[in-house]
């Protein structure tokens, strides 16, 4: 692979050594209830393509074609598949592509009433011909949120050519018409098509092809001028049947469309198969090993496998499982491998590596982003916001194996690559800038960090808004330096302030609202408040459950924090039983070789210490001291704190010169990571010169 730039052999040992057989008779409660999700969304599907057939025997709605106006957005004439034309931009009030979302904002505002005019104009039109009787009901809600607008603007555009994404914004204005007959509705659609004064943008017929669930209706963009300042705007027009729509809600479609949506994201063209890729998965008896096992033998379509690797991750977050796809897939794409093929491989290798980074595996995820790394120049050259990116993924796996001086030097080689190629106020700049900060806490540069985040906190406020959940995650994280810094109750009203944002953006039962409840657990833990750190956690523990199901790593990271409340109030046995519970979640979803398993094992060390049993705990710290020297490598101050743990058993047990080897083993870690004047490093001293005198060095 000399030419693409990479090390197939490199890349082939990380897979042989890290793509591990699943266990045939492996099945978790969270696979179960997703199998009786999909069953109810495949009978949903059912149930609407037999509704459109009742109400449209003729399929009149199926057949009718409408064109969009110009030939469409893109621009047909350049081989850059991201160039649209400009004149379809949305405009500010000066006739010029809106700059920023407040521009676009302002635009909406002036042409929303002219907008509610012209349905209504619509409407008329069709009660005249079909008799004033007819049932059809006008919606026209306020403008879309401008925190749901930004994220889709940035999702969805942030690729386009020209800029800004949110000039490719047209549903900011929108509205709805509800028609009882498919007569009715099909009137409406003639009426626009003729409408002289109304430019169809784009015209999505969804009778003809429908939604994911099947739901059907015709989506309209459709570009309308405000009469007095004269510039123009697109605006989004739905027209839905009545009876559809109703069994829509009745049959809870939007809950399946919600479940699915991401596996479907951006694949219109290939729906038909990802329903067939459902209902593949559907057939097993069960999800587990043996199905998967089978799975793979029969399937040799790439796609098909992308697919499927989507869906174990992204739904049932079977690493394990996913890695081996991934990893089927990468030996046929390394075998048939050309220049072309660079981007493909690139993706299939930086799946692979996020994978790792899942499962605490971060040594290797580092190297398999290193091939990344020279896929993309080769694809991109040397300066590129893909580059960037993946500059900032081996900065996060470097940062989490407590190489903070590496992650640095990375973190910033990616910010001013960023900043280059997408300016100082991108938000992909602000979220590097968070980066940043957090490595800079992690070296217990406080004010620094702060710094960085307050530069990061105006830049999302300027972009996105105050009410961002960038914005919250920014403050959770300067609340996160306060609580380093001992100010437990100015972090608390930090994290109550990312809390309420949250609720706000992303409604209650929301993963990140659980994420700053549990942090806020933590405060109280702290300040020795006990029963309102239980109850933060519990909280926090319903809403992961709710979102996440009840084997997610999350969910134990929870159960980790409510044992170690159990553990300080005495309740030992209590604490006992959570932390296996949780050991057995971390191998069945991230594998039991990942830190945060260590840290459980760990705890169960302390345990066991504290109720005298010191070669069980013993043993329990020489495990943890495993998982972590596979995941961090030898120089990582967790590594030293276990080495120190099992030295005061070594002392207790009285094998002192073991103890003082293992002493000074934490010692040359601690002054490598963390620096002579940490707590740790005297904390090691002090036992050292203890432990020589009594042996009489």
């Amino acid at each position: 692979m000399a030419a693409l730039g990479i090390d197939e052999a490199k890349i082939l040992q990380i897979l042989e050594n890290n793509i591990e057989d699943v266990a045939t008779n492996n099945i978790r409660e969270s696979n179960e209830e997703f199998l009786n999700t999909l069953h109810g969304y495949l009978d949903c599907r059912a149930q609407m393509d037999a509704e459109y057939n009742r109400v449209d025997t003729k399929q009149e709605l199926a057949s009718f074609e409408m064109e969009s106006d110009s030939g469409g957005i893109e621009d047909d004439t350049l081989d850059d598949k991201n160039m649209y034309k400009y004149e379809y931009q949305q405009q500010s009030t000066e006739w010029e592509p809106v700059k920023d979302i407040c521009e676009l904002y302002a635009a909406a505002e002036m042409i929303r009433p002219v907008y509610m005019e012209k349905v209504e104009s619509l409407v008329a039109q069709v009660k005249e011909i079909h008799g004033e009787g007819s049932k059809i009901k006008i919606k026209i809600p306020p403008l879309k949120g401008k925190e749901r607008a930004m994220a889709k603007a940035e999702d969805d555009y942030g690729n386009r050519d020209p800029g800004p994404a949110v000039s490719w914004l047209y549903d900011i204005v929108r509205g709805s018409v509800l028609f009882s007959s498919a007569d009715c509705l099909l009137t409406c659609v003639r009426l626009i098509k003729e409408d002289e004064s109304i430019h169809i943008v784009k015209s999505k017929n969804r009778f003809a092809n429908p939604t994911l669930t099947g739901y059907r209706d015709w989506n309209l963009q459709i570009k309308i001028e405000e009469p007095e300042e004269e510039f123009e705007h697109v605006c989004e027009l739905q027209l839905h049947h009545e009876s559809i729509k109703e069994l829509s809600i009745s049959s809870h479609s939007h809950h399946y469309y919600e479940f699915f949506r991401k596996y479907f994201a951006g694949a219109t063209d290939t729906l038909t198969d990802r329903l067939e890729d459902l209902k593949i998965v559907a057939g097993g008896d069960k999800l587990d090993g043996a199905f998967l096992n089978q799975l793979l033998e029969e399937t040799g379509d790439l796609e098909r496998l992308k697919r499927l690797a989507d869906l174990f991750g992204d739904f049932l977050c079977e690493f394990q499982w996913t890695n081996k796809v991934y990893a089927k897939i990468l030996k046929q794409q390394l075998a048939d491998a050309s220049q072309e093929d660079s981007f493909n491989i690139a993706m299939t290798i930086n799946n692979l590596a996020n994978n790792f980074q899942q499962q605490g595996k971060l040594k290797e995820a580092y190297s398999m982003y290193e091939q990344v790394l020279q896929l993309n120049k080769t694809a991109f050259g040397e300066d590129h916001a893909s580059i960037a990116v993946t500059l900032t993924n081996m900065a996060n796996a470097k940062s989490r194996q407590g190489k903070s001086g590496e992650a640095m030097a990375l973190y910033q080689e990616s910010l001013e690559m960023k900043q280059r190629n997408l300016g100082h106020d991108d938000s992909s700049v602000a979220e590097t800038l968070n980066n940043v900060g957090n490595a800079l806490h992690k070296q217990g540069k406080w004010d620094d960090a702060m710094a960085k985040y307050k530069e990061a906190l105006e830049i999302y406020s300027g972009t996105l808004g105050e009410d961002s959940s960038s914005v919250a995650v920014t403050t959770s994280n300067m609340a996160n330096v306060l609580k380093s810094k001992g100010e437990l109750d100015g972090a608390m009203e930090k994290y109550q302030e990312a809390l309420e944002i949250y609720k706000r953006t992303l409604g209650m039962d929301h993963a990140s609202v659980a994420v700053t409840l549990n942090n806020m657990g933590n405060i109280m833990e702290e300040k020795n408040s006990m029963d309102e750190a239980m109850h933060f956690y519990e909280q926090a523990l319903s809403i992961k459950k709710q979102t996440m199901g009840e084997e997610h790593s999350s969910v134990a990271a929870t159960l980790n924090n409510i044992a170690a409340i159990l553990q300080k109030q005495k309740k030992f046995n209590e604490a006992m039983a959570i932390y296996k519970s949780v050991v057995k979640i971390y191998s069945k979803t991230v594998g039991e070789d990942h830190p945060n398993a260590a840290i459980t094992v760990s705890n169960m060390a302390n345990i066991l210490k504290l109720q005298g049993k010191v070669d069980e705990a013993i043993s329990r710290y020489q495990q943890a001291l495993v998982i972590k020297r596979k995941a961090y490598g030898e120089e990582h101050a967790s590594v030293a704190i276990t080495i120190n743990n099992i030295s005061t058993l070594q002392e207790a047990q009285g094998r002192l010169e073991e103890a003082l080897s293992s002493s000074r083993e934490a010692l040359v870690i601690f002054q490598k990571t963390v620096g002579d004047e940490h707590a740790h490093t005297a904390l090691v001293k002090k036992r050292i010169t203890r432990l020589e005198s009594k042996i009489g060095k």
